[in-house]
């Protein structure tokens, strides 16, 4: 009789994790964990307790493990090994099952590799932004001497307003 555990392990689905770490760049470290239904867990710290959770469209998830596949899943080394400038430890890892692979490199001249860097730099550009959107300003309302005044307070400052005004 097969195990419980073991039948979800053959029945899990495959993901592909993406890391990068490039102290004194922005972040200076992002983990991207696609799932291959789409389910997406994003970090900017190894031990973040705040992950961001999202989807993708099925044609990406698609497009990013067509990638993968080309790439035999990481079995092989990605490095290029040319001497060029560093540009962060990038480390792409496949898990299915038991079956796990994972590859580091710094550069590479595969195309495949390339491209599908470039998904994951797109995603980790894209939390960015939205980051930035949701947190760096908000509208404040204010009346002064019967003048209406709209203005964006940065989210730094807004809880010291909030906390002065009461």
């Amino acid at each position: 009789m097969i195990s419980f555990a073991l039948l979800l392990a053959l029945s899990a689905d495959p993901s592909i994790v993406y890391t990068k770490s490039f102290p004194g760049s922005t972040p200076p470290y992002v983990e991207v964990n696609l799932e291959r239904d789409g389910a997406v867990i994003y970090k900017e710290k190894e031990d973040d307790d705040q992950p961001v959770k999202f989807s993708l469209k099925q044609e990406e998830v698609d497009a990013i493990f067509a990638l993968a596949d080309k790439l035999e899943h990481f079995k092989n080394p990605l490095e290029s090994g040319l001497p060029v400038a560093r540009m962060g430890e990038k480390t792409f890892r496949w898990v299915n099952a038991s079956e796990k692979y994972e590859q580091k490199y710094n550069y590479s001249t595969s195309e495949d590799v390339k491209s599908l860097q470039d998904w994951f730099e797109k995603i980790t550009e894209t939390e960015m932004h939205l980051f930035n959107l949701e947190h760096i300003g908000r509208a404040v309302f204010v009346r002064d001497y019967g003048a209406h005044l709209w203005f964006f307070v940065s989210a730094r400052c807004a809880g010291e307003y909030e906390s002065e005004s009461g």
